[in-house]
């Protein structure tokens, strides 16, 4: 009975995803941490560089009030969510993660066709995505580095991030149109 009491403690339950009809680009992570549960808010721990990368990429300072940070991510056409629904996890790291349960992707792309490119924000939520077997036809899916500010074997330097992040939003590289013949 302790142990089925335990576990339940340590089930998490995800955010809602952070979208509007204007959405392009959806960044994803495996399960928001612990902080971020209890502010309902993604991206809340200090530590976590995911404010600081969007501030590199884009030369502007998305605020301190999450509100604004929110607003600031809409208005260059990004959405949040996660790969997981809930997961038992005792703490924050990804790495403790077990029994996740996805979230309904089939149906969010459905609402949002919009979207048109798909990140996966570090290499747990890139090995649960594939695990998953999610496939997404007219969606582009790229990976990048963890925002995560803590010291682990795959750490990169802010700058790298911001490179790699970059990229992967093609922010800065010129868009050409399909040609048409």
């Amino acid at each position: 009975m302790d142990d089925i009491l335990q576990r339940a403690e340590s089930v998490k339950q995800g955010l809602a995803p952070i979208i509007d009809a204007t959405s392009h680009t959806l960044i994803l992570g495996t399960l928001p941490g612990d902080r971020s549960l209890k502010t309902g808010e993604y991206y809340a721990n200090r530590n976590n560089q995911f404010w600081l990368i969007m501030e590199g990429i884009y030369g502007e300072h998305p605020g301190t009030v999450y509100e604004s940070q929110i607003n600031f991510l809409k208005a260059k056409g990004i959405a949040l969510w996660d790969v997981l629904q809930s997961a038992e996890r005792k703490g924050s790291s990804d790495g403790k993660i077990r029994n996740g349960i996805p979230n309904d992707f089939d149906r969010l792309f459905a609402a949002y066709p919009s979207l048109t490119r798909t990140i996966l924000a570090g290499g747990t939520c890139q090995k649960t995505w594939q695990k998953l077997g999610i496939f997404t036809e007219h969606i582009t899916v790229m990976h990048v580095p963890s925002s995560s500010g803590t010291p682990g074997k795959n750490v990169r330097t802010l700058e790298e991030k911001v490179s790699l992040w970059r990229n992967a939003l093609q922010v800065g590289r010129p868009q050409y149109d399909s040609p048409t013949n």
